[in-house]
């Protein structure tokens, strides 16, 4: 008699510990299903700052070349100014070019060996000649000419 109650008990606790152990299961799969979608999300997370990082990256990076272009941009604009004005001369100088050359080499061929004012009257005449001949000069006889050929 005392054995049924106790056999009662034993199998009552069996099925108790059954479902405790079911239930333990299934909380042990619901954990590890978690488990595993927590390793997903934190690999998903760890690209997706990585991603970030080399966007940042990206970003210095294009904002050091834009400001190396910026600053070559300017100094180019500078430089075109610069450029601009320098081909505007070398226009005109090259309209007068002939002139110039055909004077400079004709004062400095021919009149070496003579006095300061018979040089001056030289390049007065020659200057006349040039003009005469409808050939644009722009040349100026400085003082360096005559202190290369000084009486």
């Amino acid at each position: 008699m005392e054995v049924k109650p106790k056999q009662q008990a034993l199998d009552s606790a069996n099925e108790e510990l059954s479902r405790a152990q079911q239930a333990f299961s299934k909380i042990l799969a619901r954990v590890q299903y978690l488990e595993d979608i927590l390793t997903e999300e934190n690999l998903k997370m760890q690209r997706a700052l990585a991603e970030k990082d080399d966007a940042v990256r990206t970003k210095e990076r294009l904002a050091r070349q834009i400001d190396l272009a910026e600053r070559l941009v300017d100094g180019l604009a500078s430089s075109r100014v610069i450029w601009s004005k320098r081909v505007e001369t070398f226009k005109q100088d090259l309209e007068t070019l002939v002139g110039d050359v055909l004077l400079a080499s004709t004062f400095i061929s021919y009149a070496g060996y003579f006095s300061r004012t018979y040089r001056l009257n030289l390049v007065d005449r020659w200057k006349s000649a040039i003009t005469t001949a409808k050939v644009s000069f722009e040349f100026y006889i400085n003082e360096m000419f005559f202190l290369l050929f000084f009486d």
